[in-house]
Parts: C-alpha cells; sequence; structure tokens
C-alpha cells in the first residue's frame, strides 16, 4: 500500500487508508475456528444438518465482530481506531465475500482488491498463508512473491500487475493446486479431518461448540485445544 501511495499520489491514499489496510491484513483471519476451514466446511454443516444454509456466520464476519469487541473491551482510544475505522475495516476483510453489501470504498474499489480480492483473487492473504504452508510442509513454491508487488500499479480502479510478470502469477495458482492436491485433500490429512469433526460433533452438546461461535465473547473460548478437553472429559459427564 505504501509502495502505490508513493509512486501514485494522484490516488491520494492517505495514512488512514494505510492504517485501515495494514489492521485489515492482521485481522481478517481472527474469526477463524478451531481447525479453520475443517470448523466452516465441515464441522458446522455436519453439525446443523438442513440449517446450514440459514446459518449466518463466516469467520470473515466474526473476525469484524471480534475486532470490534477488542476495541470495545480494551479501551482503545478513538482518535487510534474509531468505530468508523472497524466498519471500513470490515469492509476490507469482508469484500471478497459474495453475500456482503459494501458499505465504503465504492469509489476506490482498488483498496478492496488488496487483503481479499474478489475479483481475481490475488491478494496478500493468498500470499501470506501460500508461503507458511510451503515452508512448514517442505513444498517448494514455484513463484515468486516478492516479485508481484513491486510492479503493481492501479489502472481503472483496479490492482493490475506487469504483463512480464504473467508467468509468476500463473505460478502463484499452481502452488495453490500443488498445496491442495499434495496437503490439503491429501488422504492421511482428510481422515484425520473427519475424525476431528466426528469428535467435535459428539461433543458439541456437552462443549456448546455451535452455541459458543455465534457470539465474540464466548467464541474467543474455541481454540484447537478443544481436542485435548474432549479427550480428557469425564466420560460421566456424557
Amino acid at each position: 500500500v505504501i509502495r502505490i501511495q508513493r509512486a501514485q499520489r494522484d490516488l491520494g491514499i492517505d495514512n488512514q487508508d494505510v492504517k485501515r489496510i495494514a489492521l485489515a491484513g492482521l485481522c481478517h483471519d481472527l474469526g477463524h475456528a478451531p481447525f479453520s476451514h475443517v470448523f466452516d466446511n465441515e464441522f458446522l454443516p455436519k453439525v446443523l444438518g438442513e440449517n446450514f444454509e440459514s446459518f449466518d456466520w463466516s469467520h470473515e464476519k466474526m473476525s469484524g465482530r471480534l475486532l470490534e469487541q477488542i476495541i470495545d473491551t480494551q479501551y482503545i482510544d478513538d482518535d487510534c481506531i474509531s468505530r468508523e475505522d472497524c466498519r471500513k475495516i470490515e469492509d476490507l476483510i469482508r469484500s471478497s465475500c459474495s453475500d456482503y453489501k459494501i458499505q465504503y470504498f465504492k469509489e476506490n474499489h482498488y483498496l478492496r482488491e488488496i487483503v481479499a480480492n474478489g475479483r481475481n483473487s490475488i491478494d496478500v492473504d493468498k500470499f501470506d498463508y501460500l508461503a507458511r504452508d510451503c515452508y512448514y510442509c517442505g513444498v517448494q513454491a514455484s513463484c515468486d512473491f516478492k516479485r508481484v508487488m513491486p510492479f503493481v500499479r492501479v489502472i481503472d480502479d483496479t490492482i493490475c500487475f506487469k504483463a512480464s510478470e504473467i508467468w509468476n502469477i500463473y505460478e502463484i495458482f499452481h502452488t495453490r493446486a500443488s498445496l491442495h492436491r499434495r496437503v490439503y485433500t491429501h488422504k492421511v490429512a482428510k481422515a484425520i479431518e473427519y475424525m476431528i469433526v466426528d469428535a467435535m460433533v459428539e461433543a458439541n452438546n456437552e462443549f456448546e461448540i455451535l452455541k459458543k461461535c455465534q457470539s465474540p465473547k464466548t467464541f474467543i473460548e474455541l481454540d484447537d485445544s478443544i481436542l485435548k478437553r474432549i479427550e480428557f472429559a469425564d466420560p460421566a459427564d456424557d
């Protein structure tokens, strides 16, 4: 953002925009429940059944609610992060969600393409998790993330990339496909996911997992330690 701000001063990007985008990047995954997408895509559909489609919940929405709660409970000064900042940061976090109605940044549309790009999915969120997962899973990334951002420009209110970087852009999606094939959907990983989901579904009534994920105040009680709590729960409480 700072690079674009300096290179294209005519866009009028101010320090408040830089702050909000930085906070959106830091906070966009606050709302992930235990085991991230396994919770969203496996646990919720199984525990809710036919009610899943009408269940108004997403980790992006929870990220916005958690940020608002952090500001409320920690008494962060309004001069630092205001209510309006919160709403604008939520806009940036949820901009790629098809069911979300954008409230801000309707003119400077390109600002919504930096953290969560609903147009082509090339955003800093993807750079972050692809680089992280490649590193920790020992998979060689075929793209150079550091080369992408220096060649970014805003044209017609849209984030654009230099034509000479087209193959590097292609490799971002190749790396993502490789991770899905070799890691995310690996048969051992999927088997473990299904066992985790089965355990959480069975423990839902006792630990109120579904109920707690609906409020930011109780959501913070949910983390990956839920498995250990289930494992060492007193069978007499069943």
